[in-house]
């Protein structure tokens, strides 16, 4: 029996992550592929040959969706309460104004958006740049393993021509 199977692949420019806003969108849409589309997964940002790679790599660091709306509202991480002007007078809601529903109506969104990116903690990206064969050569062996291509093949021995020809 030969089964095939086919990897769901969402791709996002990379020119996206230099906008968190625009970055955060495509995240989410990614989700939402996910979801409808139930397939084995990847998520690739495309194009990183024509972004700086400074800025590449500083959206690629953060661990949350939440800390990169941080970062983009010029706040410190919200549960250390370090950075920028927070609260009423900054339009940043505090963790208890947040709570409380005060502050922004957008930054409210953007914070419910990014907990839901961050509550299913499946959605990361892998870069690709046409020109890093390594770079192809990951997001290739990844496709390969969420598909689990060539689990179910016989491993071939290296010794096994040499012994047919002595025979």
């Amino acid at each position: 029996d030969s089964e095939s199977s086919a990897p769901g692949v969402y791709l996002i420019d990379a020119t996206f992550a230099s906008d968190t806003s625009k970055f955060i969108s495509g995240a989410l849409l990614s989700l939402s592929a996910m979801i409808q589309l139930e397939l084995p997964h990847i998520n690739v940002l495309t194009k990183c040959d024509l972004v700086d790679e400074q800025e590449l790599e500083q959206v690629l660091q953060f661990d949350s969706a939440s800390l990169l709306a941080d970062s983009a509202l010029g706040i410190g991480n919200r549960s250390e309460g370090g950075g920028g002007e927070r609260g009423a007078a900054g339009g940043v809601p505090t963790d208890a104004e947040f709570a409380a529903g005060s502050g922004s109506r957008l930054s409210r969104l953007t914070y419910a958006i990014c907990s839901l990116l961050d509550d299913f903690t499946m959605v990361t990206f892998l870069p690709l740049n046409l020109k890093d064969e390594e770079s192809v050569g990951l997001v290739l062996h990844t496709a390969d393993h969420i598909i689990q291509y060539g689990e179910d093949l016989e491993p071939k021995d290296a010794d096994y021509g040499a012994a047919e020809g002595d025979g």
